[in-house]
């Protein structure tokens, strides 16, 4: 049987359950510690979100096979997808307004 690195198994299921705060603390402490940049692209300013959805798999293979044929991440072409979807919808419907979103604080949650 093999060993399952407990580290890898935490980044896994950080990044499907949405929670990448331990990976993020993990990765950051791997940063600081390694002095020598990282080679590729710099992080994105603009906010990134994982999500996971059911597609069906004929249209799923045929974004796989645009991907692969243009040498497109699959997540630029979906982001694309969306984001012409939802310019079409402000054109009919106006401006989506988005809710600020309110932090609780636990002090008066819990009356503490």
């Amino acid at each position: 049987m093999k060993n399952i690195n407990p580290s890898s198994m935490d980044a896994l299921l950080n990044g499907l359950t949405g929670n990448n705060s331990a990976a993020q603390a993990e990765d950051d402490n791997k940063n600081n510690q390694n002095e020598t940049p990282r080679r590729g692209r710099k992080k994105s300013e603009v906010k990134m979100e994982r999500i996971c959805t059911i597609i069906n798999a004929e249209l799923m293979n045929k974004v796989r096979a645009i991907a692969d044929k243009e040498h497109i991440a699959i997540k630029d072409i979906f982001t694309k997808g969306l984001t012409l979807l939802v310019n079409a919808y402000e054109e009919k419907h106006g401006t989506i307004r988005l809710r600020q979103t309110k932090k609780g604080d636990v002090e008066s949650v819990f009356d503490l």
